[in-house]
């Protein structure tokens, strides 16, 4: 009971902390969203790999080249990127920019694919942009952080990308199974990349808001302590 106890004060002031500081919201946020995009795409990927795109037996060698594919993507993008952006805190407002540019692009190729290589492509780069993305939030989240909330940060942060990562499952079971639904995976990867293309708008607006005031980003108001 006192284990359990411990977690939800943790969280809980994570999560007061996260409320308290815009800027610690946003870059959460960038995690949360990301995750959610992850868990609708690969659900999808495992539906197309048994029916539009299926190769060897129940479509089990597609999955295995779109894993593959999400594998390379996922190794190369961020190093890419974080090779770009170096320790430069603008750099990394940017590229953060950029992951969810390059979600939103290749979410539309490869709902639009009309064969298995481009298919492969457009989930390699899009799972670029999502590792790229989550990368870039625990960097930012790091770096600012005091260090007497920074396990309680993460602790609500890890809390909410697997809630977005089961609301995301659930979602696209219902899309895809419900008679009363019956959406395409197709047509949910195309929302999925809508989806990212307004959060890159809106991620972009707000750093375009605070680019000169560095004060919005470091302010940290205190926090009572934790119960014990």
């Amino acid at each position: 009971v006192r284990t359990l106890r411990a977690g939800w004060n943790d969280w809980r002031v994570g999560f007061l902390f996260v409320l308290m500081n815009r800027y610690v919201m946003a870059c959460s946020l960038v995690k949360t969203l990301a995750s959610g995009a992850v868990s609708v795409i690969n659900t999808c990927n495992i539906r197309m790999a048994q029916g539009m795109f299926a190769l060897g037996e129940g479509g089990s060698l597609s999955l295995g080249l779109l894993y593959t594919a999400i594998g390379l993507g996922t190794a190369t993008i961020p190093v890419l990127l974080r090779y770009w952006s170096g320790e430069s805190r603008q750099r990394m407002h940017m590229a953060v920019i950029v992951s969810f540019a390059i979600v939103s692009l290749f979410s539309f190729m490869h709902a639009w694919s009309p064969n298995f290589p481009i298919y492969l492509l457009a989930n390699a780069l899009r799972s670029g942009g999502t590792a790229s993305a989550k990368m870039y939030s625990d960097i930012l989240l790091q770096s600012i952080v005091p260090d007497e909330y920074r396990g309680r940060t993460f602790a609500y942060d890890l809390g909410m990308q697997m809630l977005a990562d089961s609301a995301g499952l659930v979602f696209v079971g219902l899309a895809l199974d419900q008679s009363y639904v019956a959406l395409t995976p197709m047509a949910l990867i195309y929302a999925t990349g809508a989806v990212a293309a307004l959060v890159t708008a809106c991620w972009g607006t707000y750093f375009w808001r605070i680019r000169n005031h560095p004060a919005l980003v470091l302010r940290f108001p205190p926090l009572p302590p934790p119960t014990s």
